[in-house]
């Protein structure tokens, strides 16, 4: 390729970069590059059953899904989703 053509395919895959400014990580769309920042901010998802913790709720939802078989947004097993719930008079009850 010549050298111009080469200018060219850099400047036009490469015209908006989006740096990090706490490490040396660059990122061609600005949501990457925010979703990366929440890893400096210290913020932690941990893990109600176990010690693990994680960066991103969706990864804290992975884990529970697959290590400990919670649903999430649901936070009960699997196994107990096809059971059901209590009559809502019992619910109400004061």
């Amino acid at each position: 390729m010549s050298c111009s053509v080469l200018k060219f395919l850099f400047r036009f895959h490469f015209k908006n970069i989006f740096k990090c400014v706490q490490c040396p990580s660059v990122f061609s769309a600005k949501r990457n590059l925010v979703a990366h920042q929440k890893k400096h901010d210290g913020v932690r998802f941990p893990c109600t059953v176990c010690a693990s913790t994680f960066t991103f709720k969706t990864g804290l939802n992975k884990h529970l899904k697959n290590t400990h078989g919670i649903a999430p947004g649901l936070r009960q097993p699997y196994a107990q989703l096809d059971q059901p719930a209590a009559p809502i008079d019992a619910q109400l009850t004061r």
